[in-house]
């Protein structure tokens, strides 16, 4: 992968440096923990796989401004129920004066205002059945994120999901980016109690992203 540089976030403040091992890294990690397979049911605007939920190493998803990022989730009646929720997204930003649910150390603020976000449909309905395990529904999770935001660490909270999806945003024109695991690891996975569980949900892939693992 030869000579690049590299956009360390070190405490969430971007150094350049030089970097001649990442590339070798980077390297062992996609070919381990990182690469898997997208389930043939998930559209094709979310073709890359993406490590949910893993420590090891956490997976960050990396937005240049101007972009967008889809998530696609598929939810299950596996539960049996009757419900009608509305299928929402939030954005938080990290290192703010807010808390996040249950986490006392989680500090952040909600600015899903500052981006372009939209869930498609917009809602997942439900009915107790015979065959729960029929009713299913994806749902496509979109992040626009505008031109007047260069650089940010942020979490995404989606339905059903217990720890927020860790997300970055460089500069347009930034290089090949570099993280360390204790910048997130004290907020994801997240470890305190979940949602109340009414629905199975699958993290189908993402598109738009470019999918980071932390060192």
């Amino acid at each position: 992968m030869g000579l690049w540089n590299k956009k360390i976030v070190v405490g969430f403040v971007p150094i350049i440096v030089i970097s001649l091992m990442f590339g070798a890294y980077l390297d062992n990690v996609l070919s381990s923990s990182l690469i898997g397979t997208v389930p043939p049911s998930a559209p094709s605007s979310c073709n890359t796989y993406y490590n949910y939920d893993s420590p090891n190493p956490i997976s960050v998803l990396v937005l240049s401004s101007g972009s967008t990022g889809t998530i696609c989730v598929n939810y299950t009646n596996s539960l049996n129920n009757t419900i009608s929720f509305s299928s929402y997204i939030t954005v938080y930003e990290n290192n703010s004066s807010g808390n996040y649910g249950v986490c006392s150390s989680c500090n952040f603020n909600v600015v899903t205002s500052q981006f372009q976000v939209v869930a498609s449909p917009s809602s997942v309905n439900v009915s107790s059945s015979p065959n729960p395990n029929n009713q299913t529904e994806t749902v496509t999770y979109t992040i626009g994120v505008p031109t007047n935001i260069t650089s940010g660490v942020y979490g995404i909270f989606l339905l059903q999901f217990c720890s927020l999806f860790p997300m970055v945003v460089v500069p347009s024109n930034a290089s090949s980016v570099q993280f360390l695991s204790s910048d997130f690891s004290s907020w994801y996975p997240h470890t305190g109690s979940c949602p109340a569980q009414v629905l199975s949900a699958q993290l189908l892939g993402v598109g738009g992203f470019e999918v980071v693992p932390t060192y």
